[in-house]
C-alpha cells in the first residue's frame, strides 16, 4: 500500500496511518504539559513512541526537557546505548521522533489555544 492511499481529499497525511496505522494515546499534548506528567503516565506515553520500556523509562527520567530539539537529542544517545537486541525490539529513531511530534504537537503549541 503506498502513501498515496493515505492522502486525504485535502492533500493532509494521517501520519498514524503513515506508521502502519499507528494510533497515540497521547497526541498534541504539548511539552509542557509532558514535562508535567507523573513518571508512570509519561513511561506510557513514551513507550507509544519507542515501544521500549528501559527507553521510555529513560526519557522520562530525564525530564524536563527545555524543548523538542533537547528531547529529540536524547532519543539518539539513548538508542546508541541500547544493545542490538534492545535495537531490535525498540523503534528506529526517526520513527520515535515523527510519534514524538505527533504526541507532542508543533514545538510552539498550537496557536489557536495559546491565551
Amino acid at each position: 500500500m503506498g502513501l498515496g492511499n493515505h492522502i486525504a481529499a485535502d492533500n493532509s497525511v494521517n501520519l498514524g496511518e503513515k506508521l502502519g496505522g499507528t494510533v497515540l494515546l497521547h497526541r498534541s499534548i504539548g511539552l509542557d504539559q509532558f514535562n508535567a506528567m507523573p513518571r508512570s503516565k509519561a513511561i506510557h506515553a513514551l513507550y507509544e513512541c519507542c515501544n521500549h520500556v528501559t527507553m521510555a523509562a529513560k526519557l522520562a527520567d530525564a525530564r524536563p526537557f527545555s524543548n523538542h530539539d533537547d528531547l529529540v537529542g536524547r532519543i539518539d544517545d539513548e538508542y546508541t546505548v541500547l544493545s542490538l537486541a534492545d535495537q531490535s525490539t525498540a523503534l528506529h529513531p526517526v520513527v520515535i521522533t515523527m510519534r514524538l511530534t505527533e504526541m507532542l504537537g508543533p514545538p510552539g503549541g498550537w496557536p489557536e489555544y495559546m491565551p
